[in-house]
């Protein structure tokens, strides 16, 4: 779904959230790769990191296992990255 022109055009990234029974996720999400190098000789406010932070909205559609372990649709949810956390 992230290669959906309307997702992209507006930086709208996709990522599914699955929960277990119990409300523990059932694994880690993963993000693109970013050079750490570059990150830690660059002023944070001139990196490219901040601005892409500041420019993507995450759509996270969100998953629970039930009993049989079938994923079940609890909802979606948009985010972006708070200022204060900028």
């Amino acid at each position: 779904m992230n290669k959906i022109e309307e997702f992209s055009k507006f930086y709208i990234r996709f990522k599914t959230v699955t929960y277990n029974e119990k409300e523990k996720l059932v694994q880690h999400m993963s993000f693109e790769n970013f050079d750490f190098e570059e990150a830690y000789a660059t002023a944070f406010d001139d990196s490219e990191l901040k601005v892409k932070l500041e420019a993507t909205q995450w759509l996270f559609v969100v998953f629970q296992k039930n009993k049989e372990d079938k994923a079940v649709l609890k909802g979606i949810k948009f985010w972006t990255v708070p200022e204060e956390i900028l």
